[in-house]
């Protein structure tokens, strides 16, 4: 069964940030910008008017879309490839799917949250990659949060310290003078996609632990054909053997 080692998933997105840390600033500075400029608009335009606002609905689908963009981009860097800032905008045809799993995810957290904390931070872990599997795999609302469950299953503690490690870094990265974000942010997120595509066949694996194979029941052949004669009025049994 696939697992991960935390200090792998480090190694491999400081080894990612170093080779690619050009490209990973300009896709998150090309990000910055994006949502830089619909802040300015709707302060230019007042966010209590109805431009504001209109303003503010946009930034947030658009924000939708980058998101699945950017994690396009990842995904793709993990296997190689890098794309063009346009990419950001790619995966617009997936932000309906990503909207209703989004919904859901948020609500079983928060409801989880309120019951004592604890389950919220379960139900955050298990259903986490749900967004990395639409864009992935084009799963769907339900297909997505359930593939993520069986991929964190049995792992959650693992995945909660990585969590920790993960804030610990960028926390290291802030009282840095801040700059230290510019390691420690890009470095993060290749780390998580380095664990997302360790686990991402899990799930599939343990269904087929968990499926029961019944062997086909196979229909006996006769060695032989038993036909019924009479002899002398009565019954009697004569076999001929099949060769």
């Amino acid at each position: 069964m696939e697992t991960f080692r935390i200090g792998e998933a480090l190694s491999y997105g400081w080894e990612k940030f170093k080779v690619h840390f050009l490209f990973l600033w300009t896709i998150l500075g090309a990000t910055y910008g994006i949502f830089l400029v619909f802040d300015l608009l709707q302060k230019g335009a007042g966010k209590e008017t109805l431009l504001g606002s209109l303003l503010g609905l946009v930034a947030i689908v658009v924000g939708f879309i980058v998101k699945l963009g950017l994690i396009r981009m990842y995904l793709d860097l993990a296997e190689g490839t890098k794309d063009k800032v346009a990419v950001l905008f790619s995966q617009y045809q997936l932000i309906w799917k990503y909207f209703g799993s989004s919904i859901l995810y948020g609500l079983m957290v928060v409801f989880g949250l309120i019951l004592f904390i604890i389950p919220g931070i379960y139900f955050a872990l298990k259903y986490q990659f749900y967004s990395y599997l639409i864009v992935d795999k084009n799963l769907g609302v339900t297909e997505a949060l359930k593939k993520s469950a069986r991929m964190t299953d049995g792992i959650k503690w693992k995945l909660f310290g990585f969590s920790l490690v993960l804030c610990g870094l960028n926390f290291l990265g802030l009282i840095a003078l801040v700059f230290g974000l510019l390691v420690t942010v890009p470095m993060s997120i290749m780390a998580y996609v380095y664990v997302y595509r360790t686990l991402r066949d899990r799930g599939q694996e343990m269904i087929s632990k968990e499926t029961l194979v019944t062997p086909p029941v196979a229909t006996p052949t006769p060695s032989s054909v038993v036909s019924t004669t009479t002899v002398s009025g009565q019954p009697v049994e004569v076999s001929s053997e099949n060769k």
